[in-house]
């Protein structure tokens, strides 16, 4: 199950989504607060809060199957353009200059 699946849901804190996922409260409460702010497309489907629960499952991969995932996952970046912007928002960093 995913962040977005477990706010649609409701009924459950953050704190117990952090510890069903395996992350840090602090990062459901970030992703909470963009999907309260934009709805689930704030999480980009597969973007922040299912990259960081997949990051765990990498652990085990032999050094071509990273390379597969890392290079996937880079793609997947490349062809959402706003994500990173998205990323950055959350730091108060900017990109100089802004894209256009």
């Amino acid at each position: 199950m995913t962040a977005g699946q477990l706010f649609e849901q409701g009924g459950r804190s953050d704190a117990e989504i952090a510890r069903l996922l395996g992350v840090s409260a602090q990062a459901v409460r970030n992703w909470h607060h963009a999907w309260s702010e934009s709805g689930p497309e704030a999480l980009f489907g597969h973007g922040i809060a299912d990259a960081q629960c997949a990051l765990a499952n990498l652990a085990a991969l032999t050094l071509d199957e990273l390379t597969h995932a890392v290079r996937t996952g880079l793609r997947g970046i490349q062809h959402r353009p706003a994500l990173l912007t998205v990323f950055l928002a959350h730091t108060g960093l900017e990109i100089h200059p802004a894209p256009t």
